[in-house]
């Protein structure tokens, strides 16, 4: 669970950096939602990185790991933390930003328990993320009534559509892709 807003122009210019908790790239930011059950960190070296937050384990007295940086990884070690991030038992949402390109990837972890909503403004190419909907209602004023239709009539809430035009839900094992010069994808699971 995060709140991140990050437009693609400061991945190539900037070099992202621990502030507290948060992670700043330029004028874009990743702030992880601060809780015991869950930890974050960032791997980079000089042409990519990647933020992970994840769900884990802890016995009820323990408190939470929060934005570990491991700075200039070898592509090795780097190739490591990844693999290690894609095979988490539990859920997870990782960004990985690479500078040429310069390109943004979001993956949604196969449990989709860490609910991730996301808006992409195609003009600036800033992707907005968060867990919580109700800070993306300014993205969009327009109202998707098919979708309205479908959770009335059916009740399914579980959808990558939601109510608001343009903002989406990363479901599970879904995947956003955004570069500079490309229109947005979005691929992977649909309900």
């Amino acid at each position: 669970m995060l709140k991140a807003t990050l437009k693609i122009a400061d991945l190539e210019n900037y070099d992202p950096v621990a502030k507290g908790s948060s992670i700043q790239v330029g004028e874009s930011y990743i702030r992880p939602f601060q809780h015991k059950s869950l930890e974050s960190s960032l791997v980079k070296n000089t042409e990519q990185w990647f933020f992970v937050i994840r769900e884990r384990q802890v016995a009820a007295d323990e408190a939470g790991v929060h934005s570990v940086v491991i700075a200039h990884a070898s592509m090795d070690q780097f190739r490591q933390h990844y693999q290690k991030c894609m095979h988490w038992p539990l859920d997870f949402i990782v960004i990985e930003a690479a500078r040429r390109g310069p390109r943004l990837r979001v993956r949604a972890g196969y449990i989709a328990s860490l609910p991730i909503y996301f808006h992409v403004e195609e003009r600036t190419r800033t992707v907005t993320l968060s867990w919580d909907f109700m800070d993306l209602l300014d993205k969009s004023g327009t109202i998707d009534t098919e979708i309205i239709a479908h959770h009335l009539s059916m009740r399914t809430f579980y959808s990558a559509r939601q109510a608001r035009v343009g903002v989406n839900l990363l479901t599970a094992g879904a995947t956003l892709y955004v570069d500079r010069l490309s229109c947005c994808r979005f691929d992977g699971h649909r309900d």
